[in-house]
């Protein structure tokens, strides 16, 4: 029995955390100087309540928010724009030249953000080079080429049975990264010397580099060199949603990832309307809010417990997962409804114990519709998709919350809460008979593989890992071999596994 690794959730660990960490003292700065700018001192929390609007003392409040929410939204936006693009052509390419190439390369990227960022920040230039920077950065795809790597990472050494776990332990190390870096910021953002961590998130992104480079071990389909960019490729991500064997996968594809984009929209854009309502309405200092921060980020590790409870005692389907998951989210965003103390807000997290399990457990699925050679061009559409939803729900959210806010406070959680009712039909209703017994749920024993330019399916190896031209894959037990135009089926006997769980 090999010996299993955590490397990949440490990445998402330490990742996530620099990254929010740069994100946060960027705030900071572009908020610092929109002040200078509008006012004779600095005060960084404005609240607002339902009789009166202060701003300690500043001229003109709200030309100082509008003039911080811009920049951020210009940065936010360039990077998401270039970022979608660039994620898809590394999934695709990363399906030939391995997964960690396509992560060594975004992590360089996400490095050389953080060191222009720092010298930015040390330098105080002006704040249009933080939009410069963000467009040359994102050219690697950021944070979502980090993860839809990550996730292909994980679907290439996995099974079908263990694939929901681990990539529920990726989003738990990546939601526990963010929260930690909020719930530090919570206590030191307020000090001057909170702009020295700028070189800690130098260090962290040097270590990531290191370690993929030094500890990850490589996957690789094909020996071929192949260009990075080529038409066929774009055509091979239509051809993976359209062909269907005859057993559903087209529609549930669409379905899931329908499902998922919904979903992450009502997620991400409420968890960042629950901070917003927290400090606006009901003035929390930084220090609460880091404690709320952190206590939203305590859902990733109790979903985690569930999942492998789930899965393991009750044998639950994932659907019946992602149905529980959705029921959590409904009953905090109910919760949150009536949320006039700051007591009462802190009982949101605990409602919502199991809201970080439905968006991870809808990835797992989707990664199980498909074929191994598939997995970096779905999780880079994947990453995509949940991008797109999170940038999208928190602009949504939060016009919503300002246009609401002096008629029903909390109106845009009723909207978030009806909403969740669309993944949960979709799920409920069109994969009710998922049999969780069955190690093929999706696709047939003997794949057509007439779709794609490659056909390498498995190969599940009970020896130690090591740089193969094939990715590593437990529990299958037959090997697709593409030969030209002729695909040839051989049975592997196994004798153990690569990754317990």
């Amino acid at each position: 029995m090999v010996r299993y690794w955590p490397v990949i959730e440490l990445l998402s660990f330490l990742n996530f955390f620099g990254t929010t960490l740069l994100d946060i003292i960027t705030q900071k700065y572009i908020y610092g100087s929109s002040v200078k700018d509008h006012a004779d001192f600095e005060r960084p929390n404005c609240c607002k309540t339902l009789n009166n609007a202060t701003c300690g003392g500043l001229e003109n409040p709200g030309l100082i928010s509008a003039d911080n929410d811009h920049w951020l939204l210009y940065i936010n936006l360039v990077s998401f724009l270039v970022a979608m693009p660039s994620t898809i052509i590394l999934g695709i390419w990363s399906e030939t030249e391995g997964r960690r190439n396509v992560l060594v390369a975004t992590l360089i990227g996400i490095a050389l953000r953080a060191a222009l960022f720092t010298i930015i920040i040390k330098f105080q230039a002006p704040l249009y080079f933080f939009v410069i920077a963000s467009l040359m950065t994102s050219a690697v795809g950021y944070n979502t080429s980090f993860m839809a790597s990550c996730m292909a990472y994980t679907a290439d050494i996995t099974s079908n049975e263990q694939r929901t776990l681990k990539i529920m332990c990726l989003d738990c190390a990546a939601g526990i990264g963010i929260g930690l870096a909020y719930f530090i910021s919570g206590f030191y953002l307020e000090s001057q010397s909170f702009y020295d961590i700028l070189w800690l998130i130098m260090a962290i992104m040097v270590f990531n580099i290191l370690c993929v480079i030094f500890l990850l071990e490589t996957n690789v389909f094909t020996h071929e060199l192949t260009p990075i960019c080529r038409c066929s490729d774009f055509v091979g991500i239509w051809k993976i949603f359209s062909h269907d064997p005859g057993n559903g996968r087209r529609w549930r594809l669409v379905t899931y990832s329908a499902a998922l984009f919904v979903g992450g929209v009502v997620f991400y854009g409420t968890n960042d309307l629950i901070l917003f309502h927290a400090q606006t309405y009901l003035c929390f200092t930084l220090i609460l809010l880091g404690f709320l921060s952190g206590a939203l980020a305590l859902r990733y590790i109790v979903s985690l417990v569930f999942v492998k409870l789930f899965q393991t005692i009750l044998k639950m389907a994932n659907n019946l997962i992602i149905e529980s998951g959705l029921l959590s989210l409904f009953a905090g965003l109910i919760v949150a409804v009536f949320s006039r103390t700051t007591r009462f807000l802190f009982i949101v997290p605990a409602f919502q114990f199991l809201g970080g399990m439905p968006l991870s457990v809808m990835k797992a699925s989707l990664s199980r519709l498909v074929e191994p050679q598939e997995q970096g061009t779905l999780f880079a559409v994947a990453s995509c998709l949940e991008a797109s939803a999170a940038f999208l729900g928190v602009i949504l959210f939060s016009e919503v919350y300002d246009d609401t806010s002096k008629i029903l406070t909390g109106l845009p959680f009723v909207i978030g809460a009806l909403l969740l009712i669309v993944p949960a039909g979709l799920v409920g209703f069109l994969h009710k008979n998922e049999d969780p017994t069955s190690r093929y749920l999706f696709f047939p024993e003997e794949s057509e593989c007439d779709f794609g330019h490659q056909c390498t399916i498995s190969v599940r190896s009970k020896s130690a890992p090591k740089t193969v031209s094939v990715p590593v894959v437990s529990n299958e037990d037959f090997v697709v071999v593409h030969h030209q135009n002729e695909c040839q089926t051989s049975n592997v006997a196994t004798n153990g596994r690569l990754m317990p769980v």
